[in-house]
């Protein structure tokens, strides 16, 4: 990013910051109406690491299954816990995390390696205003398996830690972290496909860590509104 870039990312930033939640003070540059709603940026590449609860881990064990992951998704190991880490395909979201969308690429899931049974959820898309997590559970393989769920639905929740919740306009980042939990019907899925459930009971079964780059298309867009007013900020 330019200097001159980076200087009018760093004023949107701070702007948005002091506006309050939802509102950002664009009017001090003059370039566009009092208030605004909070600017969404486009994620270019990013990732989330799904690592197992102590919990969850512990039932998977007892339950003889395990956690596994496809391409691109990959199961990994992070700070001694084992991990399931799941790229990004596309995605928008609001600078607060209250409003957007984030889908992510190949899929994961559990599996029951005595058996070669398998639940995988995929076509994974997170929305930031329900906290809910949209796609699809394919049981396989076996003879005659379970019926999943054929169109994509709702198959887990998320929370998110606003205190760890961040994008930061003039490094052109994002982070945050949170935990995901397996809605009632893939709970139902697994235990039908292998026999038990990951975890019983509404409890959290990934902490969940997100990172990546986003583009400065909210850069560009000030860049431009200023440009045509003749409002630029000093460099």
């Amino acid at each position: 990013m330019s200097p001159r870039r980076r200087h009018v990312a760093v004023f949107i930033a701070a702007a948005a910051a002091t506006a309050g939640a939802g509102l950002w003070a664009a009017a001090a540059v003059g370039a566009i109406p009092h208030v605004l709603p909070v600017p969404e940026v486009t994620l270019s590449h990013a990732s989330a690491d799904l690592c197992l609860t102590d919990a969850a881990a512990g039932a998977l064990q007892a339950n003889g299954l395990s956690l596994i992951a496809q391409a691109p998704a990959v199961v990994i190991g992070k700070g001694g816990r084992q991990c399931v880490r799941v790229p990004t395909k596309d995605g928008r979201l609001a600078t607060d995390f209250s409003t957007g969308t984030v889908t992510f690429d190949g899929a994961f899931g559990f599996a029951r390696p005595s058996t070669g049974k398998r639940v995988l959820l995929s076509d994974l898309t997170a929305d930031l205003t329900s906290r809910n997590i949209a796609g699809s559970a394919a049981p396989g393989p076996a003879s005659g398996p379970p019926p999943g769920l054929a169109e994509p639905k709702e198959l887990l929740s998320f929370t998110l830690d606003l205190a760890k919740a961040k994008v930061d306009l003039s490094h052109g980042t994002m982070s945050g972290a949170g935990t995901i939990n397996l809605l009632g019907a893939t709970h139902s899925i697994v235990k039908d496909a292998l026999g038990a459930d990951p975890l019983p009971g509404p409890v959290p079964v990934f902490d969940v860590t997100v990172g990546g780059s986003v583009d400065d298309s909210v850069v560009d867009a000030l860049l431009q509104s200023q440009s045509q007013r003749g409002h630029v900020p000093p460099g």
